[in-house]
């Protein structure tokens, strides 16, 4: 999932305040809850309809996630006020990459050819692990216009392992 500024800077603030309350769990459970409503068909049609006034919308909102932790009803409330219902699941994810990042774990989105085995996530995420440092867990993503070979970005680096690429390389060296 593609994650926006707004949805990090949300993420960094849940972050700070599960490490001042030594639940960052819980709070991972929490967002996962937040997200999953403000998904819904039902929610987003009245989260998002600019005629229902907020008063209604916080009810509805209080209403829906009865008994949940009052600190995430709050994160829904400020994210409807905001116009930014739609961002709930962008913050489960940054919050997440955060947790993850937390714990030295990355996530590796790989995209490949054709779908790959058990065997074959294994032997590419240990790797990346020894590339990155990291313990990494491979997302697998099959695009036939890879042709050959494996892409695979951890964060912001990008490994290309692609025969497209050694091909452009060959291609340039030869000139």
């Amino acid at each position: 999932m593609q994650v926006g500024s707004s949805a990090r800077r949300y993420a960094q603030a849940v972050m700070e305040i599960a490490l001042e309350q030594k639940r960052l769990e819980e709070w991972r459970t929490a967002l996962t809850r937040v997200a999953a409503f403000l998904a819904e068909p039902e929610t987003s049609a009245i989260l998002e309809n600019t005629r229902v006034p907020f008063n209604l919308k916080r009810q509805f909102i209080e209403e829906r996630l009865k008994g949940a932790d009052p600190m995430s009803v709050n994160l829904a409330l400020l994210l409807t006020q905001r116009g930014l219902p739609g961002i709930g699941g962008q913050v489960l994810a940054a919050y997440q990459d955060l947790l993850n990042e937390r714990r030295g774990i990355a996530t590796a989105r790989v995209t490949t050819a054709v779908p790959i085995d058990d065997g074959e996530k294994q032997h590419i995420a240990s790797y990346l692990s020894g590339l990155t440092g990291k313990k990494v867990t491979v997302e697998t993503h099959v695009d036939p216009a890879v042709v050959g070979g494996v892409i695979a970005r951890v964060g912001d680096t990008l490994f290309d392992g692609t025969i497209r690429r050694r091909l452009d390389q060959l291609k340039r060296s030869l000139t």
